[in-house]
């Protein structure tokens, strides 16, 4: 039996058509530049409708993070496009460091799972690359504590003993 190769049709200036309602190839048959984008004149391959696209590049938007590592916090001004979408859980790197958001609020103060970027009144993040432990050092009666950053696969076992800062 011989293997079948099916190669995949590559279909260029895809977007949707408002005359078929379908999102399909287009032919370009008017290009002019508008401001800082782009106004093109497009006719559909699958129904011949002739419409405008006007493509324009997203405004940059200041979003107002509270950077949180460990028992430090600060807040940090981080440039994003208008038009993206964050959500709760997403990571980004900043400052040589993964973060990763656990809070988004609406300029009212109302907190969001998501929201567009032209929407945040304010985004909290906590540092996702590496993460406090907090240790307790038993010495007989006498307990210290203390926490150390460690890399967030790191797995610790019960009963393990460890130096720390020059003791067991």
């Amino acid at each position: 039996m011989e293997d079948e190769y099916v190669e995949d049709e590559l279909v260029e200036n895809v977007t949707d058509c408002p005359g078929c309602g379908d999102f399909c190839g287009h032919q370009i048959l008017k290009e002019r530049k508008a401001g800082d984008g782009t106004n093109y004149l497009l006719k559909c391959d699958e129904c011949g409708h002739v419409h405008t696209l006007e493509l324009r590049p997203p405004k940059p938007v200041l979003i107002p993070f509270l950077l949180s590592e460990g028992a430090f916090t600060r807040t940090q001004e981080i440039e994003i496009d208008d038009d993206e979408e964050l959500h709760v859980g997403d990571i980004f790197e900043h400052d040589d460091a993964s973060w990763e958001i656990n809070r988004i609020e609406t300029k009212t103060g109302n907190s969001r799972r998501k929201l567009v970027a032209a929407k945040i009144g304010r985004a909290n993040a906590v540092r996702s690359d590496v993460v406090m432990v907090r240790l307790t050092l038993t010495r007989g009666e006498f307990s210290d504590s203390d926490s150390i950053f460690v890399e967030r696969e790191k797995m610790f076992k019960a009963g393990s003993i460890m130096k720390h800062q020059g003791s067991k």
